[in-house]
């Protein structure tokens, strides 16, 4: 599991650092909620992540050496309800890691 540190919803200057342990223990169960009606979505950009200062989420899947990269509005009205759900636990992990 990995954050950026950069926190640049534009698309490209991302600056990635691998959680420690014990943060990935809190945040693990991520990759198991995953909807996998992303993986077969057209679009890679919901919304206009932090345009109006909302913030953003950024959220990538790997397997088997391909990195698929998403990045996603916090404004649920921008983005499918499948979507809805899944940011939600997004939210929470972050709080998780960050205490």
């Amino acid at each position: 599991m990995y954050e950026d540190t950069n926190d640049d919803y534009s698309g490209g200057d991302y600056n990635f650092i691998e959680l420690s342990e014990n943060k990935f223990e809190l945040v693990k169960n991520l990759k198991k909620d995953f909807p996998t009606e992303l993986l077969s979505e057209p679009k890679t950009t919901f919304g206009c992540p932090d345009c109006a200062d909302q913030g953003g989420l950024v959220i990538q899947y790997a397997n088997n050496g391909t990195i698929k990269s998403w990045r996603v509005d916090k404004s649920k009205s921008q983005v499918p309800s499948y979507l809805h759900n899944y940011m939600d636990k997004i939210e929470a992990a972050i709080e998780q890691i960050n205490k």
